[in-house]
């Protein structure tokens, strides 16, 4: 079970940093994508089939609407891939060592309140346990979003790193407080959409005259076709 945690670990990671350094709209969406979709995946046991299928179903529908609203000239993303890779990695440590730490502060209160590792033995922390590696998502979410989220203009790269952002504090959640409820569940899947829907409007309202979204399609019969 641990390796498939990892390798759903790998999975967010990836399509995180692929989201925020793809130069072509389409692979930035497909790593969105798989980010979204191994999030809630990334747990020990795993939800309910209901509950797991919305939250994909929310994730495709985010990622889709980040993707028709991107323009169809590539967008400039910075220094690239390199840096969103280091971003993703050194907030993968601090989510595990902010985890660690809750760990450690849960099992010294006797396990008062709940906390990170639930029911963790207090000589043995397992930091690659369902919990640690959701902290380790939430901060590799958080590393490579935040900064596009906040300071970047309008488009579909600021679009996917406010998505990113909902998903990280839904892993985060996970982390500390374990499975959601039902009507938590249906609130996260539903605010990712609302968050990828006004992406996506600003998106389109930051498009220049010159450019349309890529999957609008030109207008037909054109004056000069007419003449």
């Amino acid at each position: 079970m641990t390796a498939a945690l990892v390798a759903v670990f790998g999975a967010i990671w990836l399509g995180a940093v692929v989201a925020v350094s793809a130069r072509d709209q389409w692979t930035a969406a497909i790593g969105l994508a798989v980010t979204l979709i191994a999030g809630p995946l990334l747990a020990d046991p795993l939800p309910s089939p209901a509950l797991l299928g919305a939250l994909m179903v929310a994730g495709l529908l985010a990622a889709a609407l980040v993707r028709t609203s991107a323009p169809a000239r590539p967008e400039a993303v910075g220094a690239g891939w390199p840096a969103a890779a280091l971003l993703a990695t050194a907030g993968a440590f601090a989510g595990l060592g902010v985890a660690f730490a809750v760990a450690l502060a849960s099992v010294q209160l006797g396990g008062l309140g709940g906390g990170a590792f639930p029911g963790a033995p207090t000589r043995d922390v397992q930091l690659l346990s369902a919990e640690g590696l959701a902290a380790a998502g939430a901060g590799s979410l958080l590393a490579v979003s935040l900064g596009p989220a906040l300071t970047g203009r309008a488009g579909p790269r600021h679009a996917a790193a406010l998505v990113l952002l909902v998903e990280a504090v839904l892993l985060f959640r996970t982390a500390v407080a374990g499975a959601a409820v039902e009507l938590e569940v249906v609130a996260w899947a539903a605010l990712m959409v609302a968050v990828a829907a006004a992406g996506s409007v600003l998106t389109r309202l930051a498009v220049g005259p010159s450019e349309e979204p890529s999957g609008a399609r030109p207008a037909e019969g054109g004056a000069s076709r007419r003449g």
